[in-house]
């Protein structure tokens, strides 16, 4: 039986990446996950894309998340972000 790969997602290589704000330095997935978190509520709550390029299947492929709606996406994304505060 072959074992299929997964390659990382683009949210597990941005772990990595460094970035600056305000003179501290933050992690790139992280600035990402909670900017994230603001756009989908925007859209699922009170139905506001936040710019006309924006697309919910960008953030799915962004985070690795398939088959989910967008209620469903916006728990999860609120889920990681509660992970990484702890």
């Amino acid at each position: 039986m072959k074992k299929e790969t997964l390659a990382p997602t683009q949210f597990e290589l941005d772990c990595d990446k460094p970035l600056w704000i305000h003179n501290s330095q933050s992690n790139r997935a992280y600035y990402n996950l909670i900017v994230t978190i603001r756009d989908m509520s925007g859209w699922v709550e009170l139905g506001m894309k936040p710019n006309r390029h924006w697309r919910f299947k960008d953030v799915k492929k962004y985070f690795g998340l398939e088959g989910y709606n967008k209620h469903q996406v916006l728990q999860i994304l609120k889920d990681c972000r509660d992970q990484n505060k702890k």
